[in-house]
């Protein structure tokens, strides 16, 4: 399986889906959001993959996807069923409500400072701050290993970092969607 936006370097499109089904993509129910981070990888509206593209052009890979309604019955959704299984007679072509991108960030980055980060290693040298006492966690990252990159993935810690210039920008935009957790670069 691949979960595109989680590794840090480029991916073959020939395994990206195109066309995503959303059960409970109904008004009043889901708002579609710029920043969508699903199971197999972060969704972006356009208007995210120009923001994104205005400050780091040409370094990510973005892959249109097609959104679609799926609102069948609830009595015939089969919770054994993949993702992509439809029950008998549902039609996607008939339900799309919006074209995304399936974002995938090219930048594998060591930014962890390890000196001032504290908290748990786990495996080979691995930061995982959800495992760590939150008295005893404390994530730094390093500025020159950022070295003017607005989104990456780094190779130690589980997640995806975005510059704070590219946050102010997503912020100025009105962009929705996106979880943000401050982390100090020194």
């Amino acid at each position: 399986m691949i979960v595109v936006g989680g590794s840090g370097r480029p991916v073959h499109s020939e395994y990206i889906p195109t066309r995503i089904g959303f059960r409970d993509a109904k008004p009043g129910v889901r708002q579609l959001m710029d920043f969508a981070s699903r199971w197999l990888g972060m969704l972006i509206s356009n208007q995210a993959k120009l923001t994104i593209e205005s400050l780091e052009p040409n370094r990510h890979q973005f892959f249109p996807a097609e959104i679609f309604q799926r609102n069948d019955a609830p009595e015939t959704w089969n919770a054994d069923a993949g993702a992509f299984d439809p029950p008998e007679g549902t039609k996607f072509q008939d339900r799309k409500i919006a074209d995304y991108w399936m974002f995938n960030i090219c930048a594998r980055l060591d930014t962890m400072d390890r000196a001032r980060s504290v908290g748990p290693l786990r495996g080979r040298g691995f930061y995982i701050p959800s495992m760590a006492d939150p008295v005893d966690r404390n994530l730094v990252l390093s500025d020159a290993a950022i070295d003017g990159a607005q989104v990456w993935v780094d190779s130690w810690v589980m997640g995806m970092f975005f510059s704070d210039a590219l946050v102010a920008q997503i912020q100025a935009d009105g962009l929705t969607g996106l979880r943000l957790t401050h982390v100090d670069a020194v």
